[in-house]
Formats: structure tokens, sequence, C-alpha cells
């Protein structure tokens, strides 16, 4: 974010972001990618205003890594909304069928809130 900006264009980056991402622009792509690997090693956060974005550009690129990487995340993570993120923008995106019915089952399982599987 750019500081002095309106809300709305912290929505609107994040749209864009992602559109940009699915639809397979490799800059963005990359770049989400990039910040992804830095998270999920424990260094630098992605900014929260571009996270789903980012979570969504990563598994629009469909690697089995980047899935097992979301769902370790979001069996690490404590905050409910950060799980929530992985899980609806992450790992529920990813378009390979064999994923997502690892994703259905995980998210009829135990390890998912009931009310959180709707």
């Amino acid at each position: 974010p750019v500081e002095g900006e309106s809300h709305l264009d912290n929505l609107l980056r994040a749209l864009v972001i992602t559109r940009l991402g699915r639809a397979g622009d490799q800059q963005i792509r990359q770049e989400a990618k990039s910040r992804f690997s830095v998270h999920a090693r424990g260094g630098a956060q992605i900014n929260p205003d571009i996270r789903s974005a980012v979570y969504s550009c990563v598994s629009s690129m469909g690697q089995e890594e980047d899935y097992n990487t979301m769902m370790r995340l979001h069996e690490e993570e404590e905050l409910h909304e950060e799980k929530e993120r992985l899980a609806r923008s992450g790992m529920a995106a990813f378009k390979s069928k064999p994923l997502l019915a690892k994703t259905l089952d995980f998210s009829l399982s135990s390890s998912v809130r009931s009310q959180d599987s709707v």
C-alpha cells in the first residue's frame, strides 16, 4: 500500500493482482510466488491487504508443493481469519481435481470447524 491512498485503492490493487495472476501474467505470478515462498519460510509477512491475492495467484500455478505448503501453514496457523484465507483463496483455488478432492476431504475433516466447511 501507498501511504495516504484510499481503502478502495487497496481493494482494487488486490483485485487486479488476483485477476492478472489467475490470467497468467508471468510478472505478477513470479512476484506472488516469491512473496509466498519468503512468507512460508517465516521471512517477511505478506501484507494482509494482498495476502488473498498472493495465495490465489500461487494456487493458479497448480504446483502440489505449494498446495502442501498452504496446508502446512493452515495447520500451523492460530488465527482463524488466516486459516480461512488459506483455505478459500489458496487451497480451494487450485484447478487440479486431485488437489481439489484433497481440499474437500480436508474441509470435511475435524481439522476444519463445521461452520467453516459450508
